[in-house]
């Protein structure tokens, strides 16, 4: 088996169902085997109905685990240990896949043979017209951290180099990664009562950590279908806040930083100055920019008082 696509699921049927109808369009390179794992973490609805209509259709080759443990880590972990691929890939259930998917990640796999992981780009199906006030790029860009958009452009770069990492939305790694023990940290994630960040984050920082290399596959593109209550500045702040405090709870390192109650003291002074910033500069991108680095700042302050 070459690939497997891993889509950890809970109680999202119809999302799901969409997502494994672009599944249907996508070009298969001759002779590559490939399979497609369902992981439906303790779902009420008719995710298993869905898998089960498109098993019988033939179109796809899907499979069905179910996992009754809550949390997206576990389900990520069980989905690696049912799969038979050489490169395992995880995508969530809320992205429909570029017809040219299959074939990137083959390729991605054969071109970088020292890679032991890579990541895709997301792109945003926008349920309404993109807003003013999101904006895609230059200085006050900030869409990063919040609606899950992962665009490095179309050249295929290193991580390293990018100062960034994949995201759990589209990403990929060869199977002996997994066999040598590395897996999901399962007190990471999201719960069905709990929506916590990081497990993604925590686990490729930790590859980088040990010497890994992670590249970013330009033509892996998955598209991500995110509901219109999530286009809000309010949902923003928030995802930039959790994301924050998720990122500095489960990857900080020791560091030998003065600080005050746990907290590194640069962190305050960052803190007053991108308020000053928010609150006196002028023009609405500006101001919402420097209100997104206030929320982030503000979580990353969390982070830190939640592991003195």
């Amino acid at each position: 088996m070459d690939i497997s696509i891993i889509i950890c699921t809970y109680n999202r049927a119809q999302l799901l169902k969409r997502t494994l109808e672009s599944i249907g369009g996508l070009v298969v390179p001759p002779g590559l085997a490939w399979e497609v794992l369902v992981v439906d973490n303790n779902s009420s609805d008719t995710t298993k109905d869905v898998v089960a209509d498109f098993a019988r259709a033939g179109r796809i080759p899907v499979r069905y685990v179910s996992e009754s443990k809550q949390g997206k880590s576990i389900a990520l972990n069980t989905g690696i240990r049912q799969s038979r691929g050489d490169v395992v890939a995880f995508v969530d259930d809320d992205m429909t896949f570029d017809e040219g998917y299959l074939q990137s990640v083959a390729e991605a796999a054969n071109k970088y043979p020292q890679a032991t992981g890579f990541g895709g780009r997301i792109l945003i199906n926008w349920p309404i017209p993109k807003p003013d006030w999101i904006i895609m790029d230059g200085p006050y860009r900030n869409i990063d951290g919040t609606i899950g958009h992962r665009d490095f452009g179309d050249i295929n770069k290193d991580f390293s180099e990018l100062n960034s990492l994949p995201s759990g939305g589209n990403m990929f790694f060869r199977r002996n990664l997994f066999t040598a023990g590395n897996y999901f940290r399962e007190d990471i994630g999201p719960l069905s009562n709990r929506m916590s960040y990081g497990e993604d984050m925590e686990f490729c920082q930790r590859l980088l950590s040990s010497g890994s290399r992670l590249c970013y596959i330009a033509g892996a593109i998955v598209y991500h279908n995110i509901p219109k209550e999530k286009i809000s500045k309010r949902y923003f702040c928030q995802r930039r806040h959790d994301s924050a405090r998720d990122s500095v709870m489960f990857t900080k390192e020791a560091s030998d930083t003065a600080c005050v109650f746990g907290v590194p003291r640069y962190l305050f002074a960052y803190l007053i100055s991108s308020f000053i910033k928010w609150v006196f500069c002028i023009g609405s991108a500006r101001r919402f920019y420097y209100k997104l680095k206030v929320c982030s700042i503000l979580g990353q302050i969390a982070g830190y008082q939640a592991t003195r």
